[in-house]
Formats: C-alpha cells, sequence, structure tokens
C-alpha cells in the first residue's frame, strides 16, 4: 500500500475512475491481461476486437452462473452450520458481490471467503469434511496463516471456500480486528438467504485490512481499491464518522487513512479536510507510524507487533508446519519427522 506516498495515475486506473464516475473511456487503451491481473477486467468494454469480446462475456456468464449457484447451496450450507452452534461471516468478494456493486456479475473473485470464531476451527472443518468439502494442502497456523482452503463436492458448482479464523496473516491486525465484535454488528441480506455479512464500516475495515496483510509493500490491487472507493462513496457522513470511530478504536487509524488517500489520489474519491485531520491526530498515536517508518519485512513487523508467547507460534509455524499439511504436500502416510526432513531437503535444494 501506499502510506501517503503520491501514486502515479496510468491508463487503467483513468478508465476504472471514468467506470466509477459511469464516464466514457477508451477501451483500446486498456491492457487486457494487467485489467485480468488487477481484476477489474469484467468492468471495462474489451473493444473492438471480436476475440475479446467473446471471452469477456463468457468470463462473466461463467461468474454469474457461479453467483447464482452460489445463492442456492450457501444459504443452507450456513443454516445447517448455524444449527450446529457455528457461527460465520461472509466476507470479502463473496459479500461485496451481492450488495455494493450495480450488478451482480462484477466483481471477479477465485473463492468464498468466510471468516470463523478461531475457537470453532475444528468443528468447522470436520463440518465441512461431512459435507463432502475436502481440506487442500496448504500450511495453516493460527497466525502466520489463519485460513484453509476446501474444495467443494463433485455435484456443487462452486468456488473453493477459504476458512479464515482470524482476518489477516499479520498478527498486528488479527489482534486488533476480533470476530465476535464484527459479528455481533452484522447485517442479514434477507434477499441472498439471510447471510450474515459485515456491515459497511467493517467492510471497508477487512479491504483495507486485507490489501496491507497481503500487499503492503506495493500500490493496493485496483479491485480491492475499487471495493474501498465504493464502500467510502455510497456512505452516509455519520458512517464515514463511524469508520473513523472504529479505527481509532482498533488502532488502525494510520492504514485506513492511508488506503483511502491513495483511493483519492487513484479513483478520484472525495475526502473531508476535518476527516483526514482527525485520522492524521489519530494516527501519531499509534505504533503501525514508527513501525512501518523504516520499511521493515513482514516477518520483523509481525515480530515487533507481538508478545513473548506470539513470538514463539510464530517462529513455530514457520519453522514447523501441521503434520497434516506435510501428509497432504508429500501425498505420503510417513512418519513426522521422516516428512520434516524431506521438507527441509527440499528448501535447500531450492535455495542452491
Amino acid at each position: 500500500m501506499s502510506h501517503g506516498l503520491a501514486v502515479a495515475e496510468d491508463g487503467l486506473d483513468r478508465a476504472v475512475k471514468a467506470w466509477l464516475n459511469a464516464e466514457p473511456c477508451v477501451p483500446d487503451a486498456i491492457d487486457c491481461e494487467r485489467a485480468s491481473a488487477e481484476g477489474v477486467q469484467w468492468l471495462l468494454q474489451p473493444g473492438a476486437d471480436p476475440a475479446a469480446q467473446r471471452q469477456q462475456l463468457e468470463g462473466r456468464k461463467r461468474l454469474l452462473q457461479l453467483e447464482l449457484a452460489e445463492d442456492r447451496w450457501l444459504p443452507a450450507l450456513l443454516a445447517a452450520a448455524a444449527a450446529r452452534g457455528l457461527q460465520a461471516l461472509v466476507i470479502k468478494g463473496g459479500a461485496l458481490s451481492r450488495w455494493l456493486y450495480p450488478e451482480r456479475g462484477l466483481r471477479p473473485r477465485t473463492d468464498l471467503d468466510l471468516w470463523i470464531p478461531a475457537a470453532q476451527r475444528q468443528a468447522w472443518w470436520q463440518f465441512l469434511d461431512a459435507q463432502g468439502w475436502r481440506r487442500t494442502a496448504n500450511a495453516w497456523g493460527l497466525w502466520q496463516q489463519p485460513e484453509a482452503s476446501f474444495t467443494p463436492p463433485e455435484a456443487t458448482l462452486s468456488w473453493p471456500i477459504d476458512l479464515h479464523w482470524q482476518i489477516s496473516g499479520r498478527p498486528a491486525l488479527s489482534k486488533r480486528l476480533a470476530f465476535d465484535e464484527f459479528y455481533r454488528r452484522a447485517r442479514r441480506l434477507a434477499e441472498h438467504g439471510d447471510l450474515a455479512v459485515p456491515d459497511p464500516a467493517d467492510s471497508l475495515l477487512i479491504a483495507v485490512a486485507h490489501a496491507f496483510g497481503h500487499h503492503r509493500s506495493r500500490r493496493t490491487r485496483l479491485i480491492w481499491l475499487l471495493d474501498m472507493a465504493l464502500l467510502w462513496r455510497q456512505m452516509p457522513p455519520e458512517a464515514k464518522l463511524e469508520v473513523s470511530r472504529r479505527a481509532r478504536a482498533h488502532g488502525i487509524a494510520s492504514l485506513i487513512r492511508s488506503a483511502l488517500v491513495e483511493a483519492h489520489r487513484r479513483l478520484d474519491i472525495e475526502l473531508d479536510p476535518d476527516w483526514l485531520a482527525a485520522m492524521d491526530s489519530a494516527a501519531q498515536s499509534e505504533a503501525w507510524s514508527s513501525w512501518l517508518a523504516d520499511a521493515p519485512s513482514d516477518w520483523r513487523l509481525d515480530w515487533r507487533s507481538c508478545d513473548g508467547s506470539q513470538r514463539l507460534a510464530i517462529v513455530k509455524e514457520r519453522l514447523w508446519p501441521p503434520a497434516d499439511y506435510l501428509r497432504q504436500r508429500y501425498a505420503s502416510r510417513a512418519p513426522d519427522w521422516w516428512l520434516r526432513l524431506r521438507r527441509l531437503i527440499d528448501a535447500a535444494r531450492r535455495r542452491s
């Protein structure tokens, strides 16, 4: 993320800004490959090339097909989970595509993100396994990679489910953004099977936390920046004040300010000077200001933001991944010690 630094505008930024303002743009100036990487390919006109037009039409049709299928099976899945006392928030693209964008099939995504209480992680794994979802072989932990991905049953038309028991892989953020508080403030989408999603202010906090946790050292991906811009633009003044209140309460005013300044510079959203001044004042007392001043690595940032017990957990998670991950990774039932040794050998070979 930019953290207040100037961000140069480019052709793709201008095209997305034009879409945001319902203005015409010049499609032939768009790099379609980069638009896809930035997640905004379905928003922009593909130009005069028939192949590009056909590709966009088929892509949006597939996206819409997956979303409409999800509308059928997801409420039933979450209702069955709730009957077992399991809680979940639908977050990020899976939530925003349902209420923030002007029509379905505009918000690209590759998975369905569910945020759950950390204490229910094992129960959720067992529940999804009983429903036919299979966990993929990815490393996970309580702090470093607090998520697991599940592939759908063969009969279910769906993306994978990404199950998050912390909102970010950055412990400094996870400690500040607790599931219970966000769940209490959740709104229900009655027209989408009564799904629980974060309210607009919390959706913005989550969008910023996600972008910061994944891409701290470079420009924010355009689709994530567009999420923030759309959230901000549809908020009345009192909701924007609520964003600043929650940001200060969670100790992330500097991150929220920095993300919205980038959205202002790249997508031209309006920021009230008084709101910015209040956020500046709050940011001065936050640890982020000193932590980020020397652009630390992710490892150093995590180390600074954790206490002794969490530091030990981070070291263990980096050096000693779960045994079930190793068994899936190597498709082997060999003893744990052998799989860990094999992992070290593989790492040494990659570095040689």
